[in-house]
Formats: structure tokens, sequence, C-alpha cells
């Protein structure tokens, strides 16, 4: 139930954005557009919200949404944090911690935007063993991706990544260490 409440929250968050930037591009010119591009500049901060799937070790389907917030210190390399909420059948996870992009090869006249992330989470993990019994752990967390971001607007971007994450804790990682997310992201 927690996950669904995240969930709606993220996704209502998600569509005020997205009207707010389509009503003020709207009223912006062609020739802005150019003028903002690309959003990765020094001084630009990104909001993004994102969409996961993998399956975990008891090879049932884990989802997982996960809001973002980074701001850009140098050109084209961001630092920020992230969190995460997870579930599947028999576990749920909730993740948080510090991140950091890198877009390394930029087409700003079509909008794409290839990037290299790095981020690192401290995982609250509760796994349903039985009715009436839960384990409780906590794990360390790295989790290194690469992905693409179309922007469709000056300001709005989509983009889908593959993600690997891997334990830094002497407890093994129950998660599957390949994730695919897809995400809407927002620069100011």
């Amino acid at each position: 139930m927690k996950a669904m409440q995240i969930y709606l929250i993220t996704l209502l968050i998600i569509l005020f954005s997205l009207v707010s930037n389509i009503a003020r591009a709207q009223n912006l010119a062609a020739s802005e557009y150019e003028i903002k591009m690309p959003m990765t500049q020094k001084g630009n901060l990104e909001f993004g919200g994102g969409f996961g799937m993998s399956y975990n070790s008891d090879e049932e389907v884990e989802f997982e949404i996960s809001p973002k917030l980074e701001f850009f210190l140098f050109d084209q390399l961001s630092f920020g944090g992230f969190a995460s909420q997870g579930s599947s059948e028999s576990v749920s996870t909730l993740s948080m911690g510090p991140s950091m992009s890198y877009y390394f090869l930029n087409f700003d006249s079509m909008g794409l935007h290839f990037y290299a992330n790095q981020s690192f989470a401290i995982q609250q993990r509760e796994s349903r063993l039985t009715e009436d019994s839960k384990l409780t752990e906590s794990l360390l967390l790295g989790e290194t991706s690469l992905g693409l971001k179309y922007f469709f607007l000056p300001s709005l971007a989509l983009g889908a990544a593959i993600h690997y994450r891997y334990g830094l804790s002497s407890t093994r990682s129950p998660l599957s260490p390949w994730v695919s997310k897809s995400f809407l992201s927002f620069y100011f």
C-alpha cells in the first residue's frame, strides 16, 4: 500500500510539473528554445522521477519508483541525491543516497544526450518469510548506469537507462544486478 501511495504522489508531481512546463514552453518564442539548449549547463537543476522493473532472487518481478534531484556544478556534470521505493510479492525496499551524472555525448540539435550515472544507497529491505514473520535487513548498494535522454522541450526530457547494482556490504544483495528504468526529468 505504501508503494502505491508513493507512486501516486510521484506521478502527481510529475504531471503537475509537465503541465506547468508545457504551459511555460508555449509562451516562449522558437528562437528561445535554441538559446536554452542544453539544460546540462552549470547552474541548472534537474528534478526527475523514474520507474523501473527487475527480477529478484525469488524470480519475482520487482517494481521500483525513484525520484531524483541533481544540481549541475559544472557543464555536463551534476551531483545530488535520490530515493527509491521498490516492491514485489514478498519484498519491499526503501533506498536513499547520493548520485552523480556525467553527460558525455550530446547532440543538441536533435535533443539527444547520453550520460553515465553513479549512485550509492543505504537500503532497508523487508522480506515476508511467512504470513507472520518478516526479515528486515540493511544493505549498502552501489549502482552504475548508462542512459539516453531526449529533450522534446528545452526543460523536459524523457529517457531510458540500464542499471547495474552491486552490494558494498558483507550481506549479499538478493536483488537482480540488472535493472531497466524509464523516467521523466525537468530542468530549471
